[in-house]
């Protein structure tokens, strides 16, 4: 596989360079230089502000002679005005006009809030493998000895706000590369390196031809065997170890595939690197829908096959049972699972058959199954309507009370349907005993699909809302995220989003009792596609901060959760790169380490 990166934004809060002249008392500055590259050929990120780090430091002028490379666009917009300044309009039309560029994070976009003295930048990161790809990607140049891949009159950034405007610009020269080397017998050029005919280098193989992946996939290489590797929809961290479960097609360890599609568990480091997977499932199409850490480091995935199962796992990935939920006919499915610190297990789902001493009330039915650490059933509750109603996600409190949050088309018991379909929030005690249920929505359709709980007792729900349950509706499907108290009282609801369709898909709380929502928005994203997003909320409701990130091609937001440090893990995935590292074709996995200030740490797909 050759040696390369693709495309990434960092962004940072600004600190630590020069700016053009002022206009109108916002200042911006555009350079380009050439980043560091890792031997795995991605970006080295400066540790302490966790951008790219240069072999070649930004400049107004870079000529770049030496392929491939990895070339960075740091741009940086100041705030000097005595009041916040808002950018209204923003012109790049070097970057506007690639198609491979990614953007995450705070943007130098539209509606972008600068404080007095208030600093941004962003770092775009473009791949360049010789010198006639770069004057295709930067077309506008001239020819020569040296050639302009664009003149400085195109090459520019300006950046608008309400009373001006301010103008930076840069060159970049797609210099002439040097002669490959002349190598010996048994050796040929990779990377302008002479290497034996026998090694393995990033010169070296690739499985060719693999099929192509369907769709939400990636196909997925093991020496001449192929296969795919489909999106996981949670993450879990204890602390140390990040643990994702998902799907996939393909072949993920050296057993070999189950079925259709099997379940896995894949276990990541503080750094972002995988350590251990398990795949696991049947002969059939089964799906991993959550995982969950118990204090002794054991691991619970949450799967459906031919019913809804819950596996458990030791530290070391052995798997030590497995229990199915529900007939074998595929009619109990799941969708999340939590785990007390003795190792007893909560999982939430839907059925349209009737579980343990628990009849259906309907057509599809919510559910909870509380297993001890033995995976022996202790209870199970229904929570219906004459409708459908399904779970999305689960949690505790510390008193051992469980939160499931969902939607329904019915109306639950002592509850009203506000339209199509209606989100809620349900409190059962530890004995599985309903305590309450609060069901809301618009005359349109609403879902809860994430909750979290704070050390008080107050649970935080968000999802997705089709017109507006308070306030202005903002766009065709907003974001909402509300609090509750332990007895069901609303105490504040947050609905945000673009002008187009947002959806809000986990919820997580940290230790400070700082609500956060992760999903996915569609509205001012590049090429028209979804892009994932992470916000913060305080205690008070009080929006911290928004960050929105992604490719032109697609991003999904599915997990988070938030370590003891108040660092957010958020997994998801994409159709393009963003990285590092970059996209394996098709549909990738990503997992990135977001601080507590919002500032993206490292990832991985």
């Amino acid at each position: 596989m050759n040696k390369r990166f693709f495309r990434v934004v960092i962004f940072a809060l600004f600190a630590g360079f020069g700016f053009a002249s002022a206009a109108h008392e916002l200042e911006c500055e555009k350079r380009a230089g050439i980043v560091k590259l890792d031997a795995t050929g991605h970006p080295m990120l400066d540790p302490a502000t966790g951008l790219p780090m240069f072999a070649v430091a930004p400049a107004a002028v870079l000529e770049v002679g030496t392929y491939p490379a990895a070339i960075g666009f740091r741009i940086g917009v100041h705030n000097l005005a005595a009041d916040t300044s808002v950018v209204t309009a923003v012109s790049d039309p070097l970057l506007d006009a690639l198609a491979s560029k990614a953007t995450f994070g705070t943007l130098i976009g539209p509606g972008l809030s600068l404080a007095v003295d208030g600093r941004a930048e962003q770092v775009v990161v473009v791949n360049v493998d010789s010198q006639q790809q770069c004057l295709d990607l930067f077309k506008g140049g001239a020819t020569g000895a040296a050639p302009v891949c664009q003149n400085v009159v195109e090459n520019r950034f300006v950046v608008s706000h309400e009373v001006g405007s301010a103008e930076c610009r840069t060159q970049v020269i797609c210099g002439a590369p040097p002669p490959p080397p002349t190598c010996d017998a048994g050796q040929h050029s990779c990377d302008g390196k002479c290497v034996s005919n026998s090694s393995l280098n990033s010169c070296g193989k690739s499985c060719t031809p693999c099929a192509a992946p369907p769709e939400h996939a990636k196909a997925t290489c093991d020496g001449s065997a192929c296969g795919f590797e489909c999106d996981p929809n949670y993450v879990h961290s204890n602390g140390a170890n990040i643990h994702v479960a998902g799907t996939t097609n393909g072949a993920l360890t050296s057993d070999a595939n189950f079925g259709d599609y099997d379940a896995f568990l894949a276990s990541l480091d503080r750094s972002g690197a995988r350590y251990q997977t398990r795949q696991f499932g049947t002969a059939g199409h089964d799906e991993g829908n959550g995982v969950s850490i118990d204090a002794a480091g054991n691991r619970y995935v949450v799967w459906t096959g031919s019913s809804a199962m819950v596996t458990k796992f030791d530290a070391a990935g052995n798997s030590l049972w497995t229990k199915a939920i529900g007939g074998s006919g595929g009619l109990t499915r799941s969708s999340g699972i939590v785990a007390d610190a003795a190792g007893n297990t909560y999982a939430a789902g839907s059925t349209s058959e009737s579980l343990s001493d628990q009849t259906n009330a309907g057509l599809n039915d919510a559910f909870v199954t509380k297993l001890d650490t033995l995976g022996n059933e202790v209870w199970t509750r229904l929570i219906g309507s004459s409708g459908n109603d399904f779970a999305r996600a689960v949690a505790l409190d510390q008193a051992g009370n469980v939160y499931v949050a969902g939607h329904t088309t019915g109306v639950l018991a002592g509850t009203a349907n506000g339209g199509r379909e209606d989100a809620f929030l349900a409190k059962l005690d530890s004995a599985g005993n309903l305590l309450w249920i609060r069901q809301f929505g618009s005359a349109d359709g609403e879902a809860a699909n994430g909750v979290g709980v704070d050390a008080a007792g107050n649970a935080y729900v968000g999802g997705s809302v089709i017109v507006t349950i308070e306030g202005i509706p903002i766009g065709d499907t907003d974001v909402f995220l509300a609090k509750y108290d332990s007895s069901g009282n609303q105490i504040w609801f947050q609905q945000f989003g673009s002008t187009d369709s947002d959806n809000g898909n986990a919820v997580a709380v940290d230790a400070a009792g700082n609500s956060w929502i992760a999903g996915s928005m569609l509205g001012d994203t590049p090429g028209g596609e979804p892009n994932a997003f992470v916000a913060k909320y305080d205690t008070a409701g009080t929006r911290l901060w928004l960050h929105q990130f992604g490719s032109d091609l697609g991003e999904f937001a599915n997990g988070i959760v938030v370590d003891a440090g108040g660092n957010a893990y958020v997994t998801g995935t994409t159709n393009g790169d963003f990285g590092p590292p970059p996209n394996a074709g098709g549909e990738d996995v990503f997992v990135f380490k977001i601080d507590p200030s919002g500032k993206l740490m490292n990832g991985a797909h």
